[in-house]
């Protein structure tokens, strides 16, 4: 009931500034806690457990997610209040570029703007603006270029959800 309020239009206004994450974490963390019934413990990683061990991702993953199977109805043409033509341009594939990610490590590496590793990637605009870099066509964009061809390609978009629920790591 709850997460359905936090995830309500998170697709626009997904939050980039640390500060906020932890805002909206705090409210899964406490709700972990309470479906548990463990308010009690406080060793480190307690209630990152507790999230483990009832299946619940962060909540930032699942915005990321729903953020990319909207992309992915972009692109398949199934929202027709929207041509994904005027935002998204084509871009023809390139080599494909692994670069090195650490989970506690946030970067602003030039070359993840260019990793294209499927058949259907995109252009990604130049911003001057933090605010313009921060919107959703850019940062989606740039995760949406990490995914495999497999992912990408799928037939449907519950395909598409399913195959990025087996993929580990999208950007």
């Amino acid at each position: 009931m709850v997460r359905s309020v936090i995830e309500y239009g998170a697709i626009v206004w997904d939050p980039n500034l640390q500060q906020d994450i932890d805002r909206l974490d705090r409210v899964q963390r406490k709700g972990v806690r309470f479906i548990t019934g463990d308010n009690k413990s406080r060793f480190p990683g307690c209630v990152t457990a507790m999230l483990a061990s009832q299946n619940l991702s962060s909540l930032q993953e699942r915005r990321k997610k729903l953020q990319l199977a909207f992309l992915f109805k972009l692109v398949e043409g199934t929202v027709p209040a929207i041509c994904a033509e005027n935002y998204l341009i084509p871009q023809r594939p390139k080599r494909r570029i692994s670069l090195k990610s650490f989970s506690d490590h946030i970067t602003n590496n030039i070359l993840d703007l260019q990793v294209t590793n499927n058949t259907k990637c995109f252009h990604v605009p130049s911003s001057q603006t933090e605010q313009y870099r921060q919107s959703f066509f850019i940062r989606i964009v740039v995760d949406w270029n990490h995914l495999a061809d497999d992912v990408v390609n799928a037939p449907s978009a519950d395909a598409f959800r399913n195959r990025l629920e087996n993929v580990q790591s999208y950007s």
